[in-house]
This record gives C-alpha cells, sequence and structure tokens, in this order.
C-alpha cells in the first residue's frame, strides 16, 4: 500500500515516512505582536532554537528527506535562515508577491515537487501523515 509520495523508513521497525512534508511559515504572525515587527514567526526563538529549526528537526528525525517551507512575510529572513541546512533538503515555496493561505500554498508546492507533500506542519504544530482517506 505504498506509492511514490511514501518510502520505507530506516528504521527497525517496519514504517513510512513522506517522502515530502510542508512547512508553512508564509504566516504573517499577528497574534504575536510586537514580537513579529521584526521577525517572522518561524524565526522566533524558544528554548534557543527558532520555530522552523524545531520543526525541520523533527523532520529530519523522522527521515523525512524532503521540506517544502513558504515563505511571504519577511521571507527573506527564513530564506536566509534555512540557507546553512542539510537536513532535511529545503524547497522554498516563494509566496512574497501574494500570500496563497494553506489551500494555495499545498497546490503550488504540487507544482514545485514532483511528488506533492503528504505532510503539513506549520512552525508551532508538528504534523505527520493521517491514515489514508481521512
Amino acid at each position: 500500500m505504498t506509492d511514490a509520495i511514501f518510502q520505507p523508513a530506516t528504521a527497525a521497525r517496519a514504517r513510512f515516512v513522506p517522502a515530502a512534508a510542508m512547512v508553512f511559515a508564509a504566516g504573517l504572525g499577528t497574534r504575536m505582536r510586537p514580537v513579529t515587527d521584526t521577525i517572522p514567526k518561524p524565526l522566533v526563538e524558544v528554548a534557543g532554537r527558532t520555530l522552523i529549526d524545531h520543526m525541520l528537526d523533527r523532520l529530519a528525525e523522522a527521515g523525512v528527506p524532503r521540506a517544502v517551507v513558504n515563505v511571504h512575510y519577511r521571507g527573506d529572513q527564513i530564506v536566509e535562515r534555512l540557507k546553512g541546512r542539510a537536513e532535511p533538503e529545503i524547497v522554498i515555496s516563494d509566496e512574497r508577491e501574494r500570500l496563497l493561505d494553506q489551500g494555495g500554498g499545498v497546490m503550488k508546492a504540487r507544482l514545485i515537487c514532483s511528488a506533492a507533500p503528504s505532510s503539513c506542519a506549520t512552525p508551532t504544530r508538528c504534523g505527520f501523515p493521517a491514515a489514508r482517506g481521512a
């Protein structure tokens, strides 16, 4: 029951991890103002690491090889921060011209990646794939 968007994990127990995940990082961060007046919400630090680094670290630990990260508000700061990351591979979905919201962001990610992200998460909520058909 596997398809192109799932790949076997390297862990001993049989499980599958998505071949791609999407991290929603394009929001305006209005509820976190004034903190987000100068930095985007994904770059807010918690426990010495940015929210987006916490998220991407979890995806890497789970064996997810690629993360599509959409950017809009202060997107240049997010892109700069992610340049040094090795895992997972980062694919930027640039929405700086026009915010696409979550549905539009996923649709654009489908065009960027050959496989649609099968897991979506925000920097404040780590989400992994739900059962098919859910």
